[in-house]
């Protein structure tokens, strides 16, 4: 360091004062580093006024559930809230205001409603009144329940109501079978019974998930059910923000539930307050809506032997037997005996899941020596075709080395044979013409079921038997029967009720189905093979009750591919008049659901 005596100055200041001239000089500076420094200087602004301006947000979300159902006497038990800010800050108690109560004492609608900052949510309370003399077991809290690895398990309690005992005489004879063991991860069942006084026992069950997962999700039923299945999910993170379901929508509640009602994958996925998220996906399977298939076939002898072949994917409950109206429990066996003759067998077949199968049975009518000394007059070996059929005699089925029983119906009385004939004539405009028969002799064979008083309004009139009619129809134009002698040789299930054509009931397959087109399709099908179809319609305007015809055939030119039930013709056995079904006015196709039957759609077909 020097001295300058003239300026007055040390070297140092000489230098400082040319390095400040430098430092102050922004000519030299490049412009585009300057423009560069001050975007990220105001980016970093807008940052940090971001992160201290950012507005706390609060969640308040209930546990159990929303709407809640208790039985009147039963004690209301809060199961709380959770209130929390997405700094991931939990509020007790005093932060949360609950308004509303809840009087189990009397039956109503209760709301409770909670308050946390700005934001209210109601909890749904209904208190159903207890009917005299009937008990009711239930539990307190959900009927799934899931707890962290080592969290300790609290019982939410169970009750039972009975009109005759005091709660506390009924809930000390309530028996609770099942452990929960919270350091070891799995699931559990808690099983609650009661033996009610008339020897009724009560069962409700309650799950326990114990989780080490942090996202965990369960369905339930897991067993074949034809029903919707609920998944529950459980989050166990305390920076838990919001579940994103498979349709889209959120949910605030780290315990959840979500409905569906079809078998494939589902998605979830959980988001934090730091905006990570978890997916975790579960796959349905169990849900089978699919009815049960097979047949049935009953002997009817001395009394009636029913057997039933089914099979269903998930395996069969139970079959339940009605036989002219008796009605049987649903029973695991496939076979099942009566002590009586009948006419009509029905069998409901139930699969695992709950799905039920309607069928009729083929029956088949043994006579032989009985208590009614019926005569026995043995089935011929072969049939006489009628002098207008000898060219279809090929289509004869195989004959039956079974009898059929013959009952006398009367002589014919030519003027009620003539006003039938004025009554069903309009009926046959262009049938022939419009419409493929099953056989040419269709006409004739009308002809001959007016002719020969053999249909059901006709003396002595069976009102109740157009199944048989039909099937005797049926069978005797498609085995090219002596049309001109069927009233003569009318099969019978016994000569003091004539329950005509009932023997005839075995040579057929019954088919159901809800779909009406898979019916109709099938019609089609046996006509084009020349075989006259039974099908089930209305028998009445209103549609409410059931009656069967014998189809002969369909219309030539058909409206598009598929056949409908206007484009059918045929013999109604009830006036024996050969109709188109579009001209009729009560004569449509009709589900047995809707004539108080549990079936379809229904046909039966020849073998």
């Amino acid at each position: 360091m020097y001295f300058n005596e003239g300026n007055k100055e040390t070297n140092v200041d000489k230098e400082f004062s040319n390095k400040k001239s430098s430092f102050l000089d922004f000519g030299n500076l490049d412009l585009k580093k300057i423009i560069i420094i001050a975007v990220v200087f105001i980016v970093l602004i807008i940052i940090l006024i971001l992160l201290f301006s950012k507005k706390t947000e609060y969640y308040l979300t209930l546990k159990g559930d929303s709407d809640i159902v208790l039985n009147e006497g039963t004690e209301y038990i809060e199961y709380g809230y959770d209130a929390t800010d997405s700094k991931g800050k939990t509020y007790d108690d005093s932060e949360v205001t609950r308004e509303g109560e809840v009087n189990t004492d009397i039956a109503g609608e209760y709301v409770l409603t909670y308050t946390f900052k700005e934001i209210q949510v109601q909890r749904h309370v209904t208190v159903v009144a207890t009917e005299s003399n009937n008990t009711i077991l239930g539990i307190n809290g959900d009927n799934i329940i899931f707890l962290p690895l080592g969290e300790s398990y609290e019982e939410p309690g169970y009750y039972a109501i009975d009109s005759n005992h005091t709660s506390e005489e009924m809930h000390d004879k309530i028996q609770v079978l099942g452990e929960v063991n919270t350091s070891v991860a799995g699931t559990y069942r808690i099983k609650y019974t009661l033996v009610t006084d008339d020897n009724v026992t009560l069962i409700k069950e309650r799950l326990v998930v114990v989780t080490s997962a942090e996202f965990t999700l369960y369905y339930e039923p897991n067993e074949p059910t034809n029903k919707a299945v609920k998944i529950y999910g459980f989050m166990n993170n305390n920076y838990f923000d919001y579940i994103k379901l498979p349709d889209g929508k959120t949910e605030k509640n780290r315990n959840f539930s979500y409905v569906v009602s079809e078998n494939k994958t589902y998605e979830f996925e959980a988001f934090l307050k730091d905006g990570s998220s978890h997916k975790e996906s579960i796959e349905i399977k169990n849900i089978d809506l699919v009815k049960p298939t097979g047949n049935c076939n009953a002997v009817v002898d001395g009394n009636t032997v029913v057997t039933v072949n089914a099979e269903d994917e998930n395996g069969i409950f139970g079959y339940q037997y009605n036989l002219d109206g008796y009605k049987t429990d649903y029973l695991a066996k496939e076979t099942y005996t009566y002590n009586k003759r009948v006419q009509k067998v029905y069998v409901d077949v139930q699969d695992k899941a709950g799905n039920v199968y309607n069928m009729m049975c083929n029956i088949k009518t043994i006579i032989g020596p009985s208590t009614e000394q019926q005569s026995q007059p043995s089935e011929p070996s072969s049939v006489t075709p009628s002098p207008s059929s000898s060219s279809s005699s090929s289509k004869k089925p195989a004959s039956s080395s079974s009898s059929a029983q013959t009952c006398d119906l009367g002589t014919v009385d030519s003027s009620a044979v003539s006003a039938k004939k004025s009554w069903c004539s309009k009926f046959r405009n262009n049938v022939t013409s419009d419409y493929n028969l099953v056989t040419s002799n269709v006409i004739t064979f009308a002809d001959a079921v007016i002719n020969t008083g053999t249909f059901q309004d006709y003396p002595p009139k069976y009102s109740d038997l157009c199944m048989q009619f039909a099937f005797y129809h049926a069978y005797t134009l498609y085995s090219q029967g002596d049309f001109n002698g069927m009233r003569a040789k009318y099969a019978c299930g016994s000569a003091s009720n004539c329950s005509c054509g009932v023997y005839y009931g075995g040579k057929f397959t019954t088919i159901s189905n809800e779909n009406k087109q898979t019916i109709l399709d099938k019609v089609l099908e046996n006509l084009k093979a020349g075989k006259p179809v039974l099908l089930h319609v209305s028998g009445s305007a209103q549609r409410n009750s059931r009656h069967y015809v014998t189809v002969v055939g369909y219309k030539k030119n058909l409206s598009g591919s598929k056949i409908s039930d206007s484009d059918l013709v045929y013999i109604d056995p009830y006036d024996g008049c050969l109709e188109r079904m579009d001209e009729t006015t009560n004569r449509f196709m009709i589900t047995g659901h809707q004539a108080g039957y549990n079936y379809g759609y229904q046909i039966m077909v020849l073998k």
